[in-house]
């Protein structure tokens, strides 16, 4: 969060006490973020596709007898937390977006 404290309250041209000083450096490092936030949201992304995949698969091979109830329950589970952790990777890019044009103006 240091870059989007840099980012926030610097202060183009004007030196203050409270002042940061943003450079080419924060930008490559936001940039190195960037990269890391959109990897791990496709990664996010390719699990929920398996763990949803792996539902449909069991609800075709054992039906409506659902003999594997608990594992069925345990990867709907697992769904709706990797889709709050995608939504989470996604405010977070977006963060890191506005900060990016912040240090780079």
């Amino acid at each position: 969060m240091y870059q989007n404290e840099k980012a926030c309250y610097s202060r183009p041209g004007k030196d203050t006490t409270h002042d940061y000083e943003a450079g080419f450096d924060d930008a490559q490092k936001l940039q190195n973020l960037r990269g890391k936030l959109l990897k791990s949201a496709e990664a996010i992304k390719q699990t929920f596709e398996i763990a949803t995949g792996l539902q449909t698969h069991q609800s075709k091979v054992y039906g409506s007898e659902m003999v594997c109830a608990a594992e069925y329950t345990r990867l709907s589970s697992i769904c709706t937390q990797l889709q709050s952790h995608r939504r989470v990777l996604v405010a977070l890019i977006d963060l890191q977006s506005g900060a990016t044009n912040l240090v780079s103006m």
